[in-house]
């Protein structure tokens, strides 16, 4: 998960609501000072990087990380805090992701047509395995 200052009581709200799912390796990038929002209870780690200059260097950094755990044979899922857990995916995700090289949610398809012409999707809940396939993708 990434985040900044904005965000800091989203994050917080995310982490307490996953608190019970034994969580035992979240990674949590802040951007522009730390958030310290992880607290007792919740087993992981948060990584300040610097504040960016734009959001455009924000996504491509969180997206440098990603690659860089893969390359580091590191399995990834990424949420947004925005992506509410109504249950733990953690079963659903292994039972999948045997059969797959990365899984993504489907955050909106809407306008249509935009869709249809420039392709894009919003994937705020996605997983990638670290295999050759993904190592070459990212």
């Amino acid at each position: 998960m990434s985040a900044n200052a904005a965000y800091r009581e989203v994050v917080r709200n995310w982490i307490s609501g996953v608190k019970d799912y034994n969580l035992d390796n979240l990674l949590l990038l802040s951007f522009g000072g730390p958030l310290d929002v992880l607290g007792e209870g919740t087993s992981g780690a948060e990584v300040s990087l610097e504040c960016l200059g734009s959001t455009n260097e924000l996504w491509i950094t969180r997206i440098e990380v990603l690659q860089l755990l893969i390359d580091n044979g590191f399995d990834v899922l990424h949420t947004d805090a925005a992506a509410i857990w109504i249950r733990n995916p953690m079963d659903w995700i292994r039972a999948h992701l045997n059969n797959a090289d990365a899984l993504f949610s489907q955050g909106t398809v809407w306008p249509y047509r935009a869709v249809l012409k420039y392709g894009f999707f919003c994937a705020g809940f996605f997983v990638f395995r670290s295999n050759q396939i993904t190592k070459k993708l990212f």
